[in-house]
Protein backbone atom coordinates (compact mmCIF):
# COMPACT_ATOMS: atom_id res chain seq x y z
CA UNK A 1 0.00 0.00 0.00
CA UNK A 2 2.86 2.38 0.76
CA UNK A 3 4.22 1.94 -2.74
CA UNK A 4 0.80 2.60 -4.26
CA UNK A 5 0.51 5.79 -2.25
CA UNK A 6 3.91 6.96 -3.44
CA UNK A 7 2.99 6.29 -7.02
CA UNK A 8 -0.35 7.99 -6.54
CA UNK A 9 1.23 11.40 -6.24
CA UNK A 10 2.63 11.01 -9.76
CA UNK A 11 -0.56 9.75 -11.41
CA UNK A 12 -3.94 11.34 -11.77
CA UNK A 13 -7.20 9.57 -11.00
CA UNK A 14 -7.26 7.75 -14.33
CA UNK A 15 -3.74 6.40 -13.88
CA UNK A 16 -2.31 8.56 -16.68
CA UNK A 17 0.51 11.04 -16.01
CA UNK A 18 -0.48 14.70 -16.00
CA UNK A 19 -0.33 16.28 -19.43
CA UNK A 20 3.10 17.70 -20.15
CA UNK A 21 4.75 18.87 -23.32
CA UNK A 22 7.76 16.99 -24.67
CA UNK A 23 9.06 20.35 -25.88
CA UNK A 24 9.25 21.67 -22.33
CA UNK A 25 12.88 22.66 -21.53
CA UNK A 26 14.69 20.63 -18.93
CA UNK A 27 15.03 22.26 -15.56
CA UNK A 28 16.30 21.34 -12.13
CA UNK A 29 19.34 19.25 -11.24
CA UNK A 30 19.09 16.88 -14.17
CA UNK A 31 21.55 15.99 -16.91
CA UNK A 32 20.57 14.40 -20.24
CA UNK A 33 23.11 13.17 -22.78
CA UNK A 34 22.62 11.47 -26.14
CA UNK A 35 25.20 9.10 -27.61
CA UNK A 36 24.61 8.04 -31.22
CA UNK A 37 27.05 5.48 -32.57
CA UNK A 38 27.82 2.67 -34.99
CA UNK A 39 31.04 1.21 -36.43
CA UNK A 40 31.78 4.30 -38.52
CA UNK A 41 30.50 7.25 -36.49
CA UNK A 42 30.06 8.55 -32.98
CA UNK A 43 28.11 11.60 -31.84
CA UNK A 44 27.79 12.80 -28.24
CA UNK A 45 25.65 15.73 -27.19
CA UNK A 46 23.63 17.22 -24.39
CA UNK A 47 20.00 18.15 -24.99
CA UNK A 48 17.74 20.80 -23.54
CA UNK A 49 14.38 19.20 -24.40
CA UNK A 50 13.27 15.65 -25.02
CA UNK A 51 11.79 16.53 -28.41
CA UNK A 52 15.39 16.60 -29.66
CA UNK A 53 15.54 12.83 -29.05
CA UNK A 54 12.62 11.95 -31.33
CA UNK A 55 14.57 11.90 -34.64
CA UNK A 56 16.99 9.37 -33.12
CA UNK A 57 14.29 6.74 -32.65
CA UNK A 58 14.23 5.91 -36.35
CA UNK A 59 17.94 6.47 -36.98
CA UNK A 60 19.97 3.54 -38.37
CA UNK A 61 22.55 3.97 -35.60
CA UNK A 62 22.24 2.95 -31.96
CA UNK A 63 20.98 5.82 -29.81
CA UNK A 64 21.65 5.91 -26.09
CA UNK A 65 19.82 8.55 -24.04
CA UNK A 66 21.00 8.80 -20.45
CA UNK A 67 19.08 10.80 -17.84
CA UNK A 68 20.87 11.41 -14.55
CA UNK A 69 20.35 13.67 -11.56
CA UNK A 70 17.45 14.60 -9.31
CA UNK A 71 14.22 13.26 -10.79
CA UNK A 72 11.40 15.75 -11.15
CA UNK A 73 8.07 14.12 -12.05
CA UNK A 74 7.15 16.58 -14.79
CA UNK A 75 10.55 16.13 -16.49
CA UNK A 76 10.39 12.34 -16.44
CA UNK A 77 6.77 12.43 -17.57
CA UNK A 78 7.70 14.67 -20.50
CA UNK A 79 10.23 12.09 -21.66
CA UNK A 80 7.63 9.38 -21.15
CA UNK A 81 5.30 11.22 -23.47
CA UNK A 82 8.03 11.89 -26.01
CA UNK A 83 8.87 8.17 -26.22
CA UNK A 84 5.30 6.89 -25.70
CA UNK A 85 6.19 5.17 -22.42
CA UNK A 86 3.45 3.47 -20.45
CA UNK A 87 2.33 5.34 -17.28
CA UNK A 88 3.43 2.37 -15.16
CA UNK A 89 6.93 2.65 -16.64
CA UNK A 90 7.08 6.32 -15.66
CA UNK A 91 5.83 5.45 -12.17
CA UNK A 92 8.47 2.73 -11.80
CA UNK A 93 11.23 5.10 -12.89
CA UNK A 94 10.15 7.66 -10.30
CA UNK A 95 9.93 5.03 -7.56
CA UNK A 96 13.50 4.23 -6.51
CA UNK A 97 12.46 1.45 -4.12
CA UNK A 98 11.70 -1.15 -6.81
CA UNK A 99 13.66 -4.37 -7.09
CA UNK A 100 15.15 -5.56 -10.37
CA UNK A 101 12.54 -6.47 -12.95
CA UNK A 102 11.92 -6.99 -16.67
CA UNK A 103 8.65 -6.25 -18.48
CA UNK A 104 7.61 -6.39 -22.12
CA UNK A 105 5.41 -3.51 -23.31
CA UNK A 106 5.14 -4.64 -26.90
CA UNK A 107 7.08 -1.90 -28.66
CA UNK A 108 9.91 -1.89 -26.11
CA UNK A 109 11.28 -3.69 -23.04
CA UNK A 110 11.56 -2.09 -19.62
CA UNK A 111 13.97 -3.30 -16.96
CA UNK A 112 15.52 -2.17 -13.70
CA UNK A 113 18.84 -3.24 -12.19
CA UNK A 114 20.80 -2.11 -9.15
CA UNK A 115 24.44 -1.00 -9.02
CA UNK A 116 26.01 -1.12 -5.55
CA UNK A 117 29.01 0.63 -4.06
CA UNK A 118 30.55 1.43 -0.69
CA UNK A 119 30.07 5.04 0.33
CA UNK A 120 31.67 7.09 3.10
CA UNK A 121 34.31 6.22 5.65
CA UNK A 122 31.99 3.75 7.35
CA UNK A 123 31.71 1.76 4.12
CA UNK A 124 27.93 1.95 3.91
CA UNK A 125 26.43 -0.07 1.07
CA UNK A 126 24.57 2.21 -1.35
CA UNK A 127 22.37 0.92 -4.17
CA UNK A 128 21.80 2.95 -7.31
CA UNK A 129 18.73 1.94 -9.29
CA UNK A 130 19.17 2.09 -13.06
CA UNK A 131 16.00 2.00 -15.17
CA UNK A 132 16.38 0.83 -18.76
CA UNK A 133 14.01 1.23 -21.70
CA UNK A 134 15.19 -0.26 -24.97
CA UNK A 135 13.85 -1.03 -28.39
CA UNK A 136 15.34 -2.13 -31.68
CA UNK A 137 17.95 0.60 -31.99
CA UNK A 138 17.67 2.80 -28.91
CA UNK A 139 18.31 2.58 -25.16
CA UNK A 140 17.12 5.05 -22.52
CA UNK A 141 18.67 4.84 -19.06
CA UNK A 142 17.72 6.67 -15.86
CA UNK A 143 19.99 7.08 -12.84
CA UNK A 144 20.07 9.48 -9.92
CA UNK A 145 23.85 9.60 -9.50
CA UNK A 146 26.27 11.34 -11.89
CA UNK A 147 27.13 9.68 -15.19
CA UNK A 148 30.44 8.30 -13.88
CA UNK A 149 28.79 4.89 -13.54
CA UNK A 150 28.78 4.53 -17.33
CA UNK A 151 32.31 5.83 -17.90
CA UNK A 152 33.72 2.34 -18.79
CA UNK A 153 30.99 1.80 -21.39
CA UNK A 154 31.48 5.25 -22.91
CA UNK A 155 35.20 4.60 -23.08
CA UNK A 156 34.61 1.37 -25.05
CA UNK A 157 32.30 3.20 -27.44
CA UNK A 158 34.85 5.97 -28.03
CA UNK A 159 37.56 3.37 -28.69
CA UNK A 160 35.33 1.69 -31.30
CA UNK A 161 35.19 -1.57 -29.38
CA UNK A 162 32.96 -4.55 -30.04
CA UNK A 163 30.01 -2.65 -28.62
CA UNK A 164 29.96 -0.37 -31.67
CA UNK A 165 29.39 -3.27 -34.07
CA UNK A 166 26.57 -4.74 -31.96
CA UNK A 167 23.05 -3.45 -31.43
CA UNK A 168 21.10 -1.87 -28.62
CA UNK A 169 20.67 -5.25 -26.91
CA UNK A 170 24.45 -5.53 -26.51
CA UNK A 171 24.48 -2.08 -24.88
CA UNK A 172 21.88 -3.36 -22.40
CA UNK A 173 24.10 -6.38 -21.76
CA UNK A 174 27.05 -4.05 -21.10
CA UNK A 175 25.02 -2.05 -18.57
CA UNK A 176 23.96 -5.21 -16.71
CA UNK A 177 27.54 -6.48 -16.86
CA UNK A 178 28.62 -3.21 -15.23
CA UNK A 179 26.22 -3.96 -12.37
CA UNK A 180 27.68 -7.48 -12.08
CA UNK A 181 31.17 -5.98 -11.72
CA UNK A 182 29.94 -3.81 -8.84
CA UNK A 183 28.67 -6.92 -7.04
CA UNK A 184 32.06 -8.61 -7.33
CA UNK A 185 33.75 -5.53 -5.87
CA UNK A 186 31.50 -5.74 -2.82
CA UNK A 187 32.18 -9.45 -2.45
CA UNK A 188 35.94 -8.82 -2.64
CA UNK A 189 35.57 -6.21 0.09
CA UNK A 190 33.59 -8.65 2.23
CA UNK A 191 36.15 -11.46 1.71
CA UNK A 192 38.99 -9.15 2.75
CA UNK A 193 37.04 -8.02 5.82
CA UNK A 194 36.25 -11.62 6.79
CA UNK A 195 39.94 -12.57 6.61
CA UNK A 196 40.88 -9.58 8.77
CA UNK A 197 38.19 -10.49 11.32
CA UNK A 198 39.38 -14.11 11.41
CA UNK A 199 42.98 -13.05 12.11
CA UNK A 200 41.92 -10.69 14.89
CA UNK A 201 39.31 -13.03 16.33
CA UNK A 202 41.85 -15.73 17.12
CA UNK A 203 44.21 -13.37 18.93
CA UNK A 204 41.98 -10.67 20.43
CA UNK A 205 38.17 -11.09 20.30
CA UNK A 206 37.15 -7.48 20.93
CA UNK A 207 33.53 -6.22 21.06
CA UNK A 208 34.18 -4.10 17.95
CA UNK A 209 34.46 -7.33 15.94
CA UNK A 210 30.86 -8.15 16.76
CA UNK A 211 29.80 -4.82 15.28
CA UNK A 212 31.84 -5.51 12.13
CA UNK A 213 30.35 -8.99 11.73
CA UNK A 214 26.79 -7.69 11.97
CA UNK A 215 27.60 -4.89 9.52
CA UNK A 216 28.91 -7.38 6.96
CA UNK A 217 25.90 -9.65 7.44
CA UNK A 218 23.63 -6.68 6.77
CA UNK A 219 25.57 -5.87 3.59
CA UNK A 220 25.15 -9.44 2.37
CA UNK A 221 21.41 -9.31 3.00
CA UNK A 222 21.09 -6.06 1.04
CA UNK A 223 23.26 -7.38 -1.79
CA UNK A 224 21.20 -10.54 -2.03
CA UNK A 225 18.03 -8.47 -2.41
CA UNK A 226 19.60 -6.72 -5.39
CA UNK A 227 21.12 -9.79 -7.08
CA UNK A 228 18.36 -12.35 -6.62
CA UNK A 229 15.82 -10.73 -9.05
CA UNK A 230 18.59 -10.05 -11.57
CA UNK A 231 18.96 -13.79 -12.07
CA UNK A 232 15.43 -13.95 -13.45
CA UNK A 233 16.04 -10.90 -15.67
CA UNK A 234 19.13 -12.47 -17.24
CA UNK A 235 17.32 -15.76 -17.66
CA UNK A 236 14.38 -13.97 -19.28
CA UNK A 237 16.57 -12.05 -21.72
CA UNK A 238 18.45 -15.24 -22.62
CA UNK A 239 15.23 -17.16 -23.34
CA UNK A 240 12.70 -14.49 -24.29
CA UNK A 241 11.29 -14.63 -27.81
CA UNK A 242 11.52 -10.94 -28.58
CA UNK A 243 12.78 -9.03 -31.63
CA UNK A 244 14.75 -6.68 -29.35
CA UNK A 245 17.30 -9.33 -28.38
CA UNK A 246 19.25 -10.76 -31.29
CA UNK A 247 20.30 -14.39 -31.45
CA UNK A 248 23.97 -13.37 -31.39
CA UNK A 249 23.47 -11.62 -28.04
CA UNK A 250 21.70 -14.50 -26.28
CA UNK A 251 24.96 -16.20 -25.15
CA UNK A 252 26.00 -12.98 -23.40
CA UNK A 253 22.79 -12.90 -21.38
CA UNK A 254 23.22 -16.59 -20.55
CA UNK A 255 26.68 -15.68 -19.30
CA UNK A 256 25.11 -12.97 -17.12
CA UNK A 257 22.70 -15.56 -15.72
CA UNK A 258 25.59 -17.87 -14.79
CA UNK A 259 27.39 -15.00 -13.08
CA UNK A 260 24.33 -14.08 -11.04
CA UNK A 261 23.95 -17.69 -9.89
CA UNK A 262 27.63 -17.70 -8.93
CA UNK A 263 27.28 -14.42 -7.03
CA UNK A 264 24.26 -15.72 -5.12
CA UNK A 265 26.26 -18.80 -4.10
CA UNK A 266 29.16 -16.56 -3.00
CA UNK A 267 26.76 -14.43 -0.96
CA UNK A 268 25.37 -17.52 0.78
CA UNK A 269 28.92 -18.76 1.43
CA UNK A 270 29.92 -15.39 2.92
CA UNK A 271 26.81 -15.39 5.13
CA UNK A 272 27.73 -18.88 6.38
CA UNK A 273 31.28 -17.73 7.12
CA UNK A 274 29.99 -14.69 9.00
CA UNK A 275 27.61 -16.88 11.02
CA UNK A 276 30.57 -19.12 11.85
CA UNK A 277 32.64 -16.11 12.91
CA UNK A 278 29.78 -14.95 15.11
CA UNK A 279 29.64 -18.37 16.79
CA UNK A 280 33.42 -18.32 17.28
CA UNK A 281 33.24 -14.84 18.82
CA UNK A 282 30.47 -15.80 21.22
CA UNK A 283 32.27 -19.04 22.14
CA UNK A 284 35.54 -17.21 22.74
CA UNK A 285 33.77 -14.66 24.92
CA UNK A 286 32.12 -17.44 26.92
CA UNK A 287 35.45 -19.24 27.23
CA UNK A 288 37.13 -16.04 28.34
CA UNK A 289 34.46 -15.50 30.96
CA UNK A 290 34.86 -19.09 32.17
CA UNK A 291 38.63 -18.59 32.51
CA UNK A 292 38.09 -15.38 34.46
CA UNK A 293 35.66 -17.17 36.76
CA UNK A 294 38.22 -19.95 37.14
CA UNK A 295 40.91 -17.48 38.26
CA UNK A 296 38.55 -15.82 40.71
CA UNK A 297 37.52 -19.21 42.09
CA UNK A 298 41.17 -20.19 42.63
CA UNK A 299 41.85 -16.93 44.46
CA UNK A 300 38.75 -17.40 46.62
CA UNK A 301 39.73 -20.99 47.39
CA UNK A 302 43.21 -19.94 48.49
CA UNK A 303 41.84 -17.26 50.81
CA UNK A 304 39.26 -19.50 52.48
CA UNK A 305 41.70 -21.32 54.82
CA UNK A 306 43.62 -18.08 55.36
CA UNK A 307 40.44 -16.33 56.42
CA UNK A 308 39.64 -19.26 58.71
CA UNK A 309 43.05 -19.04 60.41
CA UNK A 310 42.85 -15.26 60.70
CA UNK A 311 39.34 -15.36 62.17
CA UNK A 312 40.20 -18.21 64.55
CA UNK A 313 43.34 -16.45 65.74
CA UNK A 314 41.47 -13.21 66.24
CA UNK A 315 38.80 -14.59 68.59
CA UNK A 316 38.33 -12.77 71.90
CA UNK A 317 40.16 -15.42 74.00
CA UNK A 318 43.51 -15.69 75.70
CA UNK A 319 46.08 -14.64 73.11
CA UNK A 320 48.91 -17.12 72.39
CA UNK A 321 51.50 -14.38 72.36
CA UNK A 322 51.16 -14.05 76.11
CA UNK A 323 52.89 -17.43 76.46
CA UNK A 324 54.53 -17.84 73.03
CA UNK A 325 56.70 -14.83 72.14
CA UNK A 326 56.77 -15.55 68.38
CA UNK A 327 53.10 -16.47 67.90
CA UNK A 328 52.36 -13.82 65.25
CA UNK A 329 55.27 -14.73 62.94
CA UNK A 330 54.46 -18.43 63.34
CA UNK A 331 50.81 -17.89 62.32
CA UNK A 332 51.86 -15.80 59.30
CA UNK A 333 54.30 -18.52 58.23
CA UNK A 334 51.59 -21.16 58.56
CA UNK A 335 49.18 -19.07 56.46
CA UNK A 336 51.85 -18.50 53.78
CA UNK A 337 52.63 -22.21 53.79
CA UNK A 338 48.98 -23.13 53.30
CA UNK A 339 48.75 -20.73 50.35
CA UNK A 340 51.94 -22.13 48.77
CA UNK A 341 50.79 -25.73 49.19
CA UNK A 342 47.42 -24.94 47.58
CA UNK A 343 49.09 -23.13 44.69
CA UNK A 344 51.37 -26.13 44.14
CA UNK A 345 48.39 -28.50 44.12
CA UNK A 346 46.54 -26.31 41.62
CA UNK A 347 49.66 -26.15 39.44
CA UNK A 348 50.09 -29.93 39.51
CA UNK A 349 46.54 -30.56 38.32
CA UNK A 350 46.87 -27.92 35.56
CA UNK A 351 44.59 -25.24 36.91
CA UNK A 352 47.25 -22.53 36.93
CA UNK A 353 48.04 -22.51 33.18
CA UNK A 354 47.65 -19.09 31.58
CA UNK A 355 43.87 -18.79 31.06
CA UNK A 356 44.31 -16.30 28.19
CA UNK A 357 46.90 -18.28 26.23
CA UNK A 358 46.02 -20.73 23.46
CA UNK A 359 48.30 -23.78 23.90
CA UNK A 360 47.69 -24.94 20.32
CA UNK A 361 48.73 -21.60 18.89
CA UNK A 362 51.82 -21.62 21.11
CA UNK A 363 52.90 -25.03 19.81
CA UNK A 364 52.47 -23.88 16.21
Amino acid sequence: MARLRRRGKYLNASGIPPATSPDKPLRGKIHVTVVEYNEQSLTEREISSFSECLPFKEAPTVTWVNVSGTYEPDIIESEGKAFNLHPLVVANILDATNLAKLEDFGTYLFGEVGVVELSGEAGELVTEQISIVFGTNYVITFQRSPVTYFAPILDRIRKKGRICSAGADYLVYSIIDLAIDSYYKILDHVDTSIEAIEDTLVVRPEPSLLRDIYSLKREMIELRKVVWPLREIANGLARRDTPYVKTATLPYFRDIHEYTVQIIEMIESSRDLLSGLLDIYLSSQNNRMNQIMKVLTIISTIFLPLMFLASFYGMNLMMPETEIPYAYPIVLVIMAGVAVVMLYIFWRIGWLSNPFEDKHLKRE
